[in-house]
Formats: C-alpha cells, structure tokens, sequence
C-alpha cells in the first residue's frame, strides 16, 4: 500500500510502533540511531540478550548509526530528509533545538517531508517539557481513575502501551498528512500526545465534562459507575474473568455473537440471546428504563 514511501525513524521506544505500522504496510523504513544503538534496544525484557521489545516492534525497517551531535551526521541526514516522505521523532524540545531539528528548517530542506513528533504532553504547552514514563502518562490521562477497586487506590495499567497508543495515532495522523500532500504538495508537522492519545483509547467518557455533558463516570469495583453499575470482573474457578460488553451499533454484532454462545452453553434464554443489547442499553440510558 505505502511501497512508494520512504520514512526515516528517528524515534526511540516511545515513536517506535508508528515506524512499524507504517514497514507493515509497505513502507521503506530507516532507523537513525544513534552510535551505539537506539536506547530501544535496550527495554526489557531480554532473551539471549536481545531485547524482545526491539525484536517485536523494530521489524521490517534497515538501521543506519548517525551522530547527529557531530557536522557530518547532520549533512548524511539532511541528504536523506531531502528524499524522505515521512521524518518520525520522540525528542524532547531541548534536544530538537541542539540538534537543528525545528519543523520550520527540516521543510526548508524538503517542503513536502511529513514530520511526526511523539512525545509525552505534545511539543508545546504547559507539560511540554516535562519528563514522563509510560505510568506518568496513564495517570495523566485519567484513565488510572477508573483503575482498581472502588476501595482502595488505583492500580496501574499492565503491558507498558501508552506509547503504542500514541505511535497508532501518530501512523493514521501520518497518512491523512500524507492525504492532504497530494493535494497541496506540501508536509506538514503532526504533533501527537501520549496523554491524548491514552485519554482518547481507554477514557473517551471524560471529553464528556468538556463537552458541557451531565453523564459522570466514576470508579466501581470490578468495573464503571456511571448511569448504572457495570461489572466487568468476574471471580471463577481459577481466578478472574473480564468479559466486557460495549454499547452502541459498532457493538451489536459481537454482542449477539458473544450472548448466543452463552445461550449455547445454557446459561441464557433465547430471547436474552436475540436482544440487540446496543439499543436496549441505550434505551436505558437515554429512556431511563430500568436496568435490572
């Protein structure tokens, strides 16, 4: 699909994921790494000493080592910016203004060069400059508020991801620049938040207070406190089972197919199973009729 683009990746772990979406769909992706490897190969956890975050995310893309503190890294880079599509970065605004990397010159060099920039808070703003790990950036966004038991504090988010969120916005950001060059000829700076991005995957209920929406979300143990309690946690025979069930028409069909294999094992009516659950929930939301 993307086989006529050639993308340099500049980035560390926390842009990683963008430059591996953007290879597996065609793309010609470079790593600029500087001497002695990106610091991404170095996030654990490690198998025969390789780091299996590099192994799963740094695919299908060729390195280069470039000092870029150093005239003749710049001048090799500025070379390939000139023929480059798309420019991936996660470096903090001090080190964009040592380096030489302000959007405003990299489009001096190549007027048409899609730059992206992944950061923690975004590249301007009150947090800009602010450092951040992926458990920083969780609680950030709101999303640890609704984590963990309503007794007690919030638990982290598992798997290290905010970043693999941010990467995922940051690819689709770089293909509707990328749709807006053909018809103007010209890149852009797409600038992605992590913050954003987490509040955005994980949390769109609290858009609902900015948005003047009377609908509160609060923490429920096991699960969301809303218009009513919605259980999300099971406890079972060897531990505990998430099943989640997600409202609206997106949602009716893996809904109907999830309710007809419970109905298949016996464990609810027919009637329960052929239910279009998305409007009936809605209904209670919106309707006020009762949800037991």
């Amino acid at each position: 699909m993307l086989n006529q683009l050639n993308v340099l990746d500049l980035s560390n772990e926390q842009g990683l994921f963008c430059g591996y979406l953007l290879s597996h769909l065609g793309a010609e992706v470079i790593s600029i790494e500087a001497p002695g490897g990106s610091s991404a190969r170095r996030v654990p956890p490690f198998h025969d000493g390789k780091s299996l975050w590099w192994e799963a995310y740094g695919r299908g893309r060729e390195s280069m080592e470039l000092d870029l503190s150093s005239r003749s890294g710049m001048g090799q880079l500025e070379k390939l910016i000139g023929d480059a599509d798309i420019l991936i970065e996660s470096f903090t605004s001090a080190e964009i203004d040592s380096i030489g990397l302000q959007y405003n010159r990299l489009a001096e060099i190549n007027p048409a060069l899609i730059v992206v920039s992944i950061t923690p808070f975004g590249r301007t703003g009150p947090r800009a400059n602010w450092p951040a790990t992926d458990l920083t950036v969780w609680a950030a966004s709101g999303a640890h508020s609704l984590a963990g038991d309503a007794d007690r504090a919030p638990v982290r988010t598992s798997v290290p991801q905010s970043f693999l969120h941010a990467g995922s916005d940051a690819a689709g950001a770089a293909l509707i620049a990328l749709q807006a060059r053909h018809k103007t000829g010209l890149g852009q700076h797409v600038d992605v938040s992590a913050q954003q991005s987490c509040a955005q995957a994980c949390l769109g209920a609290n858009l609902s207070v900015p948005n003047h929406s009377d609908m509160l979300i609060q923490r429920e143990a096991g699960g969301l406190s809303g218009a009513f309690p919605v259980k999300l946690t099971w406890r079972c025979a060897n531990g505990y089972v998430a099943i989640t069930l997600l409202f609206g028409p997106a949602f009716s069909a893996p809904n109907k197919r999830l309710l007809q294999w419970v109905h298949d094992e016996g464990f609810c009516s027919k009637e329960d199973a052929d239910l279009d659950w998305g409007i009936a929930i809605a209904g209670m939301l919106i309707n006020g009729e009762p949800p037991q």
